[in-house]
């Protein structure tokens, strides 16, 4: 069964938002994986969404998060 997760998208400055679900892969070596709870976002999101600066769309706006670690992969020693 394939793992997916949930993203808040805008496809271009100034629309909705929508919910839209991606595949979710496996964790590889020294790597983990964190279910975001909570995002903030910044002026230079809010201007990103406004298109006031340069930003790919489609997006997805906040990097100051918080979550749960749900899965790690470690290096065998």
């Amino acid at each position: 069964m394939t793992k997916t997760g949930r993203a808040a998208v805008y496809d271009a400055p100034n629309t909705p938002f929508k919910i839209r679900e991606y595949p979710i892969r496996d964790v590889t070596t020294d790597e983990v994986l964190v279910r975001i709870t909570m995002s903030a976002i910044c002026r230079s999101d809010i201007h990103s969404y406004l298109g006031h600066r340069p930003n790919p769309c489609p997006g997805i706006l906040g990097h100051e998060t918080v979550g749960v670690i749900t899965s790690t992969a470690h290096r065998s020693i």
